[in-house]
């Protein structure tokens, strides 16, 4: 009588050709991971700089571009400047820029405030004087010329 099946050799071929497979997706996967959190980045970074062009702008119009410390209006609400550019403050900065990722100060003075810069990056809520993670934006700002300083880590993306 013949029997219907595969035979031990045919399944093991299978299996060692499927742990093959396996082995050589699971890196590419993981890079794809990385990737993506890579571009998320960038996306964000060139929000932020779309968010500074459209402020500078509006300081431009309202002549207040020159000014160490002036201020724009938008909708009722007064926003603090650096030379036209938005003040890298997190709650300021937060009204002209929605996004899922989170927004926090990197670093802040003896009394607790913000020093113009902010870190973006996404997963759990942490604060700058927790441990911040290696895949973020920083965003700086010069306090000379209140010009925008991007650096990108990507070392744990």
């Amino acid at each position: 009588m013949k029997q219907k099946g595969f035979s031990l050799i045919e399944l093991v071929v299978v299996i060692a050709i499927t742990g093959i497979l396996a082995a050589t997706a699971i890196p590419k996967f993981l890079n794809i991971t990385t990737n993506a959190k890579e571009s998320v980045l960038l996306q964000v970074k060139k929000a932020v700089v779309t968010v500074d062009a459209m402020v500078y702008g509006q300081a431009l119009l309202q002549g207040v571009e020159k000014e160490e410390s002036g201020s724009l209006e938008v909708d009722g609400t007064t926003y603090p400047l650096t030379y036209g550019h938005l003040d890298l403050e997190k709650d300021t900065f937060m009204h002209f820029f929605e996004t899922d990722l989170n927004i926090n100060n990197l670093t802040f003075d003896d009394n607790n405030e913000p020093l113009g810069d902010i870190v973006i990056y996404g997963g759990e809520k942490r604060y700058a004087y927790d441990l911040i993670p290696d895949c973020r934006l920083e965003v700086r700002q010069d306090s000379e010329t209140g010009v925008y300083k991007y650096d990108m880590v990507d070392n744990d993306c």
